[in-house]
């Protein structure tokens, strides 16, 4: 036997790899691509045939599987948390300028606190609405 394809499906994602000589490998890009790669290059679809043993395709020749919902979605409640935390930050920070009160030496440090507290929440609001952004396109 040349090779063989070996698929299985769980709940949320599929793998498909193949067997060739004894060894099993995972086909990058899946079904598709091994059949894409099967009617092109006109061998059986077998790992042998189409990768060099023991060299990976580079991330360029890789297609991209892309993030799963839930990894998304994982990521995206993080965002939030750390947008909460940091905005329970700056209502602390705003009390430490109130009680500053003349004291330019406090009032710069918490100044330069709160300049750097509101360029965190700007990063992670546009973390946020990226993560967002691929979740509404799943």
């Amino acid at each position: 036997m040349a090779g063989c394809l070996i698929g299985t499906i769980g709940q949320r994602n599929a793998a498909v790899g193949t067997a060739d000589h004894g060894k099993a490998q995972r086909w990058p890009g899946g079904y598709e691509q091994w059949l894409e790669d099967r009617t092109t290059s006109g061998t059986r679809g077998s790992v042998a045939s189409s990768t060099v043993p023991g060299k990976r395709p580079k991330a360029a020749e890789r297609p991209s599987t892309g993030r799963s919902h839930s990894t998304v979605r994982h990521e995206l409640k993080a965002a939030e948390k750390d947008m909460t935390r940091l905005e329970k930050a700056r209502e602390r920070l705003d009390r430490e300028l109130v009680e500053a009160g003349t004291d330019h030496v406090q009032l710069a440090s918490v100044g330069e606190a709160i300049a750097v507290n509101d360029a965190a929440v700007a990063a992670c609001e546009e973390r946020w609405l990226e993560l967002s952004e691929e979740l509404e396109n799943r």
